[in-house]
C-alpha cells in the first residue's frame, strides 16, 4: 500500500505541477533544512501546488478520488 500511495504522489505532484523534475527543488529544500510546509509557502504556487500541506492533501486526496472513479 506505502508504495502505491507514494506513486500516486509523485504522480500527482509532476501532473499538477506540469514538471517531471518537481521533486528536485523539494528535495534540494528539505536537505537545506527547510520543511515541506516552507518550501510550499515559499515555492507551491511558482510550481501549481498548493502554499501549505493541509491544502496539498486535500488537493491530492480529491484527485485520487477522481483518479479511483475514472479507473477501468
Amino acid at each position: 500500500m506505502f508504495y502505491a500511495q507514494l506513486r500516486g504522489l509523485l504522480d500527482f505532484l509532476v501532473e499538477r505541477s506540469g514538471d517531471p523534475r518537481v521533486l528536485d527543488p523539494i528535495v534540494r529544500a528539505l536537505k537545506g533544512g527547510a520543511t515541506m510546509e516552507n518550501w510550499l509557502a515559499r515555492s507551491g504556487a511558482v510550481h501549481g501546488l498548493a502554499e501549505d500541506v493541509e491544502a496539498l492533501e486535500r488537493e491530492f486526496r480529491n484527485w485520487a478520488l477522481d483518479a479511483g472513479r475514472s479507473a477501468p
